[in-house]
């Protein structure tokens, strides 16, 4: 067996301990889709990483242009877990200080220093992560490595596994908009007050069909989400995303959208070949450290049928969301952009601009599942 066909063997039982670990987070064989993207299909310009967390030391398997490139670095689960979960606490709240540089910047080093020469080399523009354990509650774009963060360099998605993904590019000037929320304070949640101006711009430049406040309750957004083939199903409204996928769930205006109803509403039609392409939900959240709870918004893509989704780790200012959002799909619908390269142009411009330039404000965006 040569070392390739070793890494390729390495690369299916990751891929394997995936679809098993999303599969016992939902209690639900039929989470997985039936076809899938093989290694060899990935686009020349895309890296896949797999960092793999194992007793007393990270290892990374790096894809590019079908090889597969195995990297090696020592640091106990702990120290890690602890380094993780502190760049996650200074990331999530502007403290006046720039204690997340020098942690992005330790992280940085521990993770992509060590091979960014072969991304170089190959001309990588997006990187697409597979993350293990605690990493999946970090957002990976705000790594930093002394001058700049890694999505002001790199297009950046995430996946819960390579074989759970369904790349296709968005044909977006076809494409058909849902999109819904709440900015009202309802069942002792505070309102978003940024909301109507959230989908007012969507309803003004893109022609979505929106549920607002009073008329976004469950069963007329289940109703209007399973009745109509949406290309894209924009919701702006708090979420939770817990260790029990049974608690996780988005909120309406007199109940909640549980993963359970999601995926009956709109998740049928991957069954039918005509999966929705793009869910976005931009106020959702996770608890700091909960692996577990983030295999969930890992899977939300999955669950709900979806080629790929936009989600927050944590909620932001309306102001940031409302100017990220827009300026997303501004650049989804130019042509030939792909997701990924969108979400980075947002998040650029964020970073660009003094009022939002803090990772709290743009850093909890992830694109997760099919990054063309």
């Amino acid at each position: 067996m040569t070392r390739q066909e070793r890494y390729r063997y390495v690369q299916n039982i990751l891929e394997q301990a995936k679809s098993a670990e999303l599969q016992d987070y939902f209690q639900n064989d039929c989470v997985l889709p039936e076809t899938s993207v093989e290694l060899d299909q990935i686009e020349a310009a895309t890296a896949t990483i797999y960092p793999v967390i194992l007793p007393g030391r990270i290892e990374m398997l790096v894809s590019v242009s079908a090889n597969i490139h195995q990297f090696t670095t020592p640091i106990e689960v702990a120290a890690f877990e602890d380094l993780v979960n502190e760049f996650r606490d200074n990331l999530q709240l502007d403290q006046g200080d720039e204690e997340y540089l020098e942690i992005g910047e330790e992280l940085y080093t521990l993770l992509i220093e060590q091979f960014e020469d072969l991304l170089v080399e190959n001309d990588v523009k997006t990187l697409l992560f597979v993350p293990d354990g605690v990493l999946r509650t970090i957002p990976i774009a705000a790594l930093y490595d002394g001058d700049s963060f890694l999505v002001e360099k790199y297009a950046v998605a995430t996946t819960p596994g390579l074989k759970l993904t369904l790349p296709k590019r968005l044909e977006f000037k076809e494409a058909s908009l849902f999109a819904g929320g709440i900015s009202e304070a309802v069942q002792g949640f505070s309102g978003l007050p940024g909301v109507p101006a959230e989908l007012r711009n969507l309803m003004t430049n893109y022609g979505a069909e929106v549920l607002q406040d009073s008329q976004f309750v469950r069963d007329v957004v289940t109703r209007e989400m399973s009745s109509n083939d949406y290309s894209i199903i924009h919701i702006a409204t708090h979420g939770h995303f817990d260790s029990n996928p049974q608690k996780s769930y988005l909120l309406a205006y007199d109940d909640k959208l549980t993963m359970n109803l999601l995926e009956k509403s709109i998740g049928f039609r991957k069954y039918l070949g005509d999966p929705l392409e793009l869910l976005v939900l931009s106020a959702c959240e996770t608890a700091v450290g909960d692996n577990r709870a983030a295999l969930g918004l890992a899977g939300v893509a999955l669950k709900a049928g979806a080629r790929s989704a936009v989600a927050t780790l944590w909620q932001i200012s309306d102001a940031a969301t409302v100017k990220l959002v827009d300026t997303f799909y501004a650049n989804a619908s130019t042509e030939g952009s792909s997701k990924a390269k969108a979400l980075q142009s947002a998040q650029i411009s964020l970073i660009n601009n003094p009022v939002f330039e803090h990772p709290s404000d743009w850093a909890p965006f992830l694109l997760i599942g099919n990054w063309l």
